[in-house]
């Protein structure tokens, strides 16, 4: 019964002689369709100079993520919702070049960004341009005159006061929204839209920020039209200076002000906030599998990671013995155990402090102080939108879109 069944598998009957040329990822693609044995036409996107390491590191994922969606099927609620990751194939063709299932009713964000700034007679590099110029004014306000250094303090001044005036003068907040509006037929398939980004939106940033997928610029999250769920490209787990599996980004997951004016306030604290509650609660009911799974899964990851700092070091001549066996092992487990305590309710003496109180005064448990799960997608969301967190993200990330 678990053995494949060729017959039903679906075969290629015929390729298009048609090359359409698409933008992705702030770049020029080509799309080629397939015919299968279905019936049905596949399309595939062409991407070169993708060098090999960064293939087999989104392969693994998309490995991650798939593992993700088996245990989103067996767990009653988010089946009932119809909750899982939008994972695109992945087809090695050769060392820099790649075939990726596509949606051609997906778009980039940054389609939506660069339609807003347009209508301004602005472009990218003007938002770039003032974001520099900004934080400059305010260096040269705040620059130590005998040193000449700007610290810590003033430098993150400089970078909210340019996050505040991009978000004044140069990007609206219904930019996506807009968008959304002109390119939905009617005000239904606005409403399905708006809600299925929200749902889709919310599971895939939480596994994203539990796997470390940081870089969650505007060109690699796609929205598909007919659909609303969201495809995120270019899924790389994040090794970081330490040698642990960690994003060292400011932000857990994107949910600039325009996402949160797409979906609305409604849509923020209800389908975006569930998806991440019961993502936490179905990995911590399946923790031992998904420990497991990890473990498998990233040992490729540092051992590749190994490997890489083995050659700097040869070339390098350091004697380091950072990437011996037992280090990686070691820090492969770290790693897991990190990325396991990101995807757990918030649990700390004062929740057993508000439980104690309460069951001696009212003879039940405050259900509101208990709910840890509540209390980390609230931390979390708090975190994504904070104006403080978010200029601390590179210019390229668009924080103020």
């Amino acid at each position: 019964g678990n053995e494949p069944s060729p017959e039903q598998h679906m075969r290629l009957s015929a390729i298009s002689s048609d090359v359409q040329l698409v933008g992705r990822h702030g770049g020029a693609c080509r799309r080629i369709e397939m015919l299968g044995s279905d019936g049905r036409w596949y399309a595939f996107i062409l991407e070169s100079s993708v060098n090999a390491s960064s293939q087999r590191t989104e392969e693994r994922a998309a490995q991650m993520s798939r593992f993700m969606n088996t245990l989103f099927n067996r767990h009653p609620v988010s089946q009932s919702k119809y909750l899982h990751l939008e994972i695109p194939a992945l087809i090695p063709t050769g060392q820099h070049t790649r075939l990726v299932s596509d949606d051609p009713s997906c778009v980039s964000m940054m389609v939506a960004l660069e339609q807003s700034l347009q209508k301004n007679n602005a472009t990218i590099d003007d938002a770039y341009i003032l974001f520099r110029t900004e934080t400059a004014r305010v260096f040269a306000e705040s620059r130590d005159p005998k040193s000449g250094l700007v610290s810590r303090e003033d430098s993150l001044s400089a970078r909210l006061s340019a996050f505040h005036a991009l978000c004044e003068q140069s990007v609206t907040d219904r930019a996506l929204l807009s968008w959304a509006e002109q390119s939905c037929a009617s005000a239904s398939d606005l409403f399905k839209f708006r809600r299925n980004v929200a749902q889709s939106l919310g599971i895939s940033s939480f596994i994203n920020y539990m796997l470390a997928i940081g870089a969650r610029r505007p060109q690699h999250i796609l929205m598909s039209l007919s659909t609303g769920r969201i495809v995120h490209s270019q899924t790389r787990v994040s090794v970081s200076s330490r040698g642990l599996v960690e994003c060292e980004e400011a932000v857990p997951f994107r949910l600039t002000r325009n996402i949160t004016k797409l979906v609305g306030d409604s849509g923020v604290d209800g389908l975006f906030s569930a998806g991440i509650g019961i993502g936490i609660d179905c990995l911590n009911k399946n923790r031992e599998l998904l420990d497991a799974m990890l473990v498998c899964v990233l040992r490729d990851e540092f051992i590749a990671w190994a490997n890489t700092r083995a050659t700097d070091r040869n070339s390098s001549g350091s004697g380091s013995s950072s990437t011996e066996p037992a280090v990686v092992d070691e820090r492969l487990k770290e790693s897991v155990k990190l990325m396991l305590k990101r995807a757990e309710p918030l649990a700390d003496d004062n929740t057993q402090s508000a439980m104690n109180a309460s069951l001696l005064t009212t003879g039940t448990p405050n259900q509101y102080e208990l709910d840890g799960v509540s209390r980390k997608v609230a931390e979390l969301i708090s975190l994504a939108q904070n104006p403080m967190a978010l200029c601390q993200m590179e210019p390229g990330w668009h924080p103020w879109f």
